[in-house]
């Protein structure tokens, strides 16, 4: 999957520029896995998921945070009945489903013991079904999350779930993906002054 280099730029920008203002800079690093469930598609399954993240605060309540992830779509039985036939099952492979995005968090300022989120982002999605052409979509996420500090505010078990909506067919229709993910957050402190 290609990615517009200024699109990158910009994203790092959003979340590295701030830091320019601050004593310390805590800078978030988080690896994660869990599981992607199409909701309204027939033509994939659910399948495991996986991906790294880095999250910077901007302003005020306002986070940065830049997310690569992936994610194996499970093979689907279809059933088939010819006219006058025995009914007959296919199996549609799943292929797989990346997607590298920015979401805007809302959380407290600074790290806490307990640190809730919600958040809202959009992402650049390629889909590759088995045996069926690939495709590039847009998408748009929300959802929320808890991260619970294990040591010092700055390792944290971190849980969320998301929506990814992907338009398709010109915008008469959409993919939408529930994703739930588990993961560890280290907190860097970069020393800026």
């Amino acid at each position: 999957m290609k990615l517009p280099f200024r699109s990158v730029l910009l994203a790092i920008s959003v979340i590295t520029v701030p830091a320019a203002f601050a004593g310390s800079y805590p800078l978030g690093v988080e690896l994660f896995g869990g599981f992607d469930m199409p909701l309204v598609q027939e033509d994939v399954g659910s399948g495991p998921m996986y991906g790294i993240s880095v999250r910077g605060h901007v302003i005020s309540i306002f986070h940065a945070q830049l997310v690569f992830r992936g994610s194996s779509q499970g093979d689907k039985d279809e059933s088939i009945t010819p006219i006058g036939a025995p009914s007959l099952t296919e199996t549609l492979q799943g292929g797989s489903l990346t997607g590298f995005g920015l979401n805007v968090l809302l959380a407290g300022k600074k790290p806490a013991l307990v640190w809730p989120y919600g958040f809202i982002g959009i992402s650049t999605n390629s889909f590759a079904p088995g045996q069926r052409d690939k495709e590039t979509l847009l998408g748009t996420s929300w959802g929320g999350g808890l991260a619970v500090s294990l040591y010092r505010n700055i390792v944290y078990a971190d849980a969320n779930a998301s929506l990814l909506v992907m338009p398709i067919e010109n915008n008469s229709a959409s993919r939408k993906n529930l994703q739930i993910g588990v993961g560890l957050m280290y907190m860097f402190q970069i020393p800026m002054k």
